[in-house]
């Protein structure tokens, strides 16, 4: 089966290929031909994961291929409608094949919203998560330019967040 994928060049002083993975690209539920929403872009040194649908359970044979990998994920959440979060259960499937852990970059306010999501009775929470030995950690982004080690970011304003990522 094709999947999608586009490789972009990133400034020519660095050489870099990126590629660009649709593993969720339907709305508010899956179907047989779809999942919901998640793309990740791979870089040389970490994967970037926008939005976490149910499409991320395509990472292991699309982007990973069953092998452990050294890069860890930085996951950029848009907003917290369940189409576009219901897959952080699903990422723990691949919690022990990502070497540099997980950073999750969202909205001010959102870490309250995700520890009360990733908790019980809805999925295992992140302290589970981090007695499994999973590296993870929680950034609340803010209006305007935040660095972030590799990845220089510009949200906009809204309920919903979008990001500019620049190399």
């Amino acid at each position: 089966r094709e999947r999608a994928q586009w490789v972009m060049e990133a400034a020519p002083a660095t050489g870099c290929k990126l590629f660009l993975h649709f593993l969720g690209t339907n709305g508010w539920f899956s179907t047989d031909n779809a999942r919901t929403v998640c793309a990740v872009i791979e870089t040389p040194s970490r994967y970037i994961m926008l939005d976490c649908g149910d499409g991320v359970s395509r990472l292991d044979d699309v982007v990973l291929h069953g092998r452990a990998d050294e890069r860890g994920v930085d996951l950029f959440l848009s907003h917290f409608h369940l189409d576009h979060t219901y897959g952080l259960h699903i990422i723990t499937r691949f919690a022990d094949k990502l070497g540099k852990g997980l950073r999750i970059f969202c909205q001010p306010g959102g870490k309250a919203i995700l520890d009360n999501l990733v908790n019980h009775p809805f999925m295992a929470s992140f302290a589970d998560l981090a007695r499994r030995g999973v590296e993870l950690s929680v950034h609340e982004l803010q209006v305007g330019t935040n660095t972030i080690p590799v990845h220089p970011l510009s949200p906009s304003q809204g309920m919903s967040w979008g990001s500019c990522l620049r190399w």
